[in-house]
């Protein structure tokens, strides 16, 4: 039988994992754009200049599609792309 403080520390727990992978979620989506700014990605109002050498770098760390797909701004799609 479970009492009802080990109940409410699960809550707490789960509510507390729920919040953590919520911020690591929202910084890897922030670290995505920061990659397509640094390589110059994007267009618009996030528009940096290109930077051939930061764009070669991310092609080898992510491979050439994962690189391409920086240029979307669309973070959750690059986190979950398959190769």
């Amino acid at each position: 039988m479970v009492n009802n403080e080990t109940l409410g520390l699960c809550h707490v727990l789960n509510s507390h994992c729920f919040f953590f992978q919520e911020v690591a979620n929202k910084l890897a989506k922030l670290a995505v754009r920061a990659c397509a700014r640094l390589g110059g990605y994007l267009t618009g109002d996030l528009e940096t200049p290109n930077n051939s050498v930061t764009q070669e770098i991310l092609n080898r760390l992510l491979t050439p599609y994962l690189a391409r797909q920086l240029s979307l701004d669309k973070p959750e799609e690059v986190s979950q792309a398959r190769i």
